[in-house]
């Protein structure tokens, strides 16, 4: 993201999926200064935007 805007990243707001998770991940967020937050669990409404997403471009999918 910061490639392509030119701005740094400062926070990152997952849906405690796996890929952010790791011991790796944290130390390079650390590294970076990115404050790492989390969704609530089974709460879709707190990621609405991205859950968004991921459903019309699963029905996109479906359609071709």
């Amino acid at each position: 993201m910061e490639k392509q805007l030119g701005c740094p990243v400062k926070k990152l707001i997952s849906d405690r999926g796996g890929e952010y998770q790791s011991k790796e991940v944290e130390a390079y967020f650390k590294e970076k200064g990115i404050i790492a937050e989390t969704t609530a669990y089974y709460s879709p409404r707190s990621n609405e935007i991205a859950e968004r997403k991921n459903h019309i471009l699963t029905e996109m999918v479906i359609s071709i």
